[in-house]
């Protein structure tokens, strides 16, 4: 955002913050980083190269993890669900997702117990992490909140 010669926020406007700037670089390198894959896969499968049957499935289950997402964590399909329900549902679905393309494309030895034994371990530690880090940033976010309408309300007679 543009600042005056004294550093400040132009009238109205909030000087963005370091996490919200990061952020939103992240976005911007994950996007760019897919569509580079794409890019890359189309190539390698015109070419005919070797291996690019997996990017594919990777890329694929991607897709669909962000539609399951969509589903499972706005009120465009489900309604009224609390939270945790959310989290619940959604990491059933994408297990299930992930476990049928894992096997289908042969992503491990899938006639093995212990690779999915692995599997199941790796994934739960992942969607637990991720519940933990979402968990801390709403609670930042909530005292964030708090502490601007304490300071709305103390301004006010």
């Amino acid at each position: 955002m543009a600042t005056d010669r004294n550093g400040r926020a132009p009238h109205g406007a909030e000087r963005p913050s370091w996490p919200s700037v990061l952020s939103s670089v992240a976005v911007r390198a994950c996007v760019i980083f897919t569509v580079a894959c794409a890019v890359a896969l189309t190539v390698g499968t015109v070419a005919g190269a070797a291996g690019v049957a997996y990017g594919w499935s990777l890329l694929a289950a991607s897709a669909a993890g962000a539609a399951l997402q969509a589903v499972f964590f706005t009120d465009v399909l489900i309604r009224g669900v609390p939270y945790p329900v959310r989290v619940l549902l959604f990491g059933v679905g994408f297990y299930g997702l992930l476990a049928w393309v894992a096997a289908a494309c042969r992503w491990f030895p899938v006639d093995r117990p212990g690779a999915w034994a692995m599997f199941t371990a790796f994934y739960l530690g992942g969607l637990v992490a991720g519940c933990v880090v979402q968990a801390v940033r709403e609670r930042v976010e909530e005292r964030r909140l708090a502490e601007h309408l304490d300071r709305w309300k103390g301004g006010r007679p």
